[in-house]
């Protein structure tokens, strides 16, 4: 995206069909590491004050042009309930049969939330990042209804993973610090758990990361099996 004097989001609830909340957020310049030295804005918004179970609308963009407009469903409170996950990886621009299979049922209500278990794109670094921005583009009428949770696969590596480490941003349950290699949060009766694989065969960046991942994965498992967490969270998904 272009630089902007502002990040915008406004938003609201679907039955009153109106945007009466706004969150303003803030752009961070990307600079690609192909031979052109790309520079691209990364947008980012922390949408407040959001209620469970409730169906919001939204559009994004600011006093020089707004996106289309979309919709999302935030999660019922607690963990009496059955999240519908769709787990793929291995998603390239071209070949990709099962984009709109994807597109339809997310749109549809048929599932909660997705996770790309690496490989995007094919790769997202190639011709200058231009395969990259063509792959978000792809995948924004799935990512723009439900939470879009990644996972670096080996084709991320490229300037190390710095396509992938700008182009989203995952958290950890009550941890505002982006960390887009190893996150975990609950939902439902689900702790899920993700982790960068690819550190273990990739050490050209060094082995603190490898250390640090695994310091943090013994860590949450550790609260994730204390019984009361347990108990509201019996399911451990690793991935």
């Amino acid at each position: 995206m272009q630089k902007t004097n502002h990040s915008i989001c406004h938003y609201g609830e679907e039955s009153k069909a109106t945007f009466d909340q706004s969150s303003n957020g803030h752009q961070t310049l990307f600079i690609d590491g192909g031979a052109k030295k790309r520079h691209m804005y990364i947008h980012r918004v922390y949408l407040k004050d959001l209620k469970p179970d409730t169906r919001y609308i939204y559009h994004c963009g600011c006093e020089n042009g707004w996106s289309d407009m979309f919709f999302f469903k935030t999660f019922p409170m607690g963990n009496d309930w059955q999240p519908r996950f769709v787990i793929y990886g291995d998603l390239g621009n071209d070949n990709a049969q099962t984009m709109a299979m994807l597109q339809e049922e997310i749109q549809t209500g048929r599932h909660d939330l997705v996770t790309h278990v690496g490989d995007f794109a094919y790769d997202m670094h190639t011709d200058n990042a231009l395969v990259g921005d063509e792959f978000m583009r792809q995948i924004q009428p799935i990512a723009a209804y439900v939470p879009y949770q990644v996972m670096a696969g080996n084709h991320e590596r490229a300037y190390n993973y710095s396509n992938y480490n700008h182009r989203f941003t995952m958290h950890s349950q009550g941890n505002k610090e982006m960390n887009n290699h190893f996150w975990s949060y609950n939902i439902g009766p689900v702790h899920l758990v993700a982790i960068n694989t690819d550190f273990w065969e990739h050490i050209d960046f060094g082995t603190h990361m490898v250390h640090n991942q695994f310091q943090w994965l013994e860590e949450d498992l550790k609260r994730a099996n204390e019984p009361e967490n347990r108990k509201k969270q019996p399911w451990i998904i690793t991935m």
